[in-house]
């Protein structure tokens, strides 16, 4: 196998040391994308009551709140919209959904 003009081969044995051992350099950390981060912290806003019920979400404002632009919290609201927490009105915006206890309490335990 080829990957950019590198067989391989080459590459195993690059990666592995004299000794067979493998490189010693530690794991690469998984990077979160930003809507990403800004769904969990819209989330967290939600659950811990900062956002109240019925609350118009306005993508500017947020974007301005959390230093973003403004596509990924476009990005997170839809996500959080498909998850049921957040309600698009087409003619009026994102708005906080009405969410019981119970709904709460799964969309934290599923989320946590």
């Amino acid at each position: 196998m080829v990957l950019h003009g590198v067989r391989e081969s080459t590459l195993t044995s690059e990666r592995l040391g004299v000794a067979g051992l493998l490189d010693p350099r530690p794991p690469a950390v998984p990077r979160r994308t930003t809507h990403l981060l800004v769904v969990d912290e819209l989330r967290a806003m939600i659950l811990g009551g900062t956002l109240e019920p019925g609350e118009r979400l306005r993508i500017e404002d947020l974007a301005a709140t959390f230093g973003v632009n403004p596509m990924p919290v476009r990005e997170a609201l839809h996500q959080l919209t498909a998850e049921g927490t957040v309600v698009l009105d087409p003619y009026r915006g994102f708005s906080i959904a009405h969410v019981s206890a119970a709904k709460a309490q799964d969309l934290y335990s599923t989320c946590a």
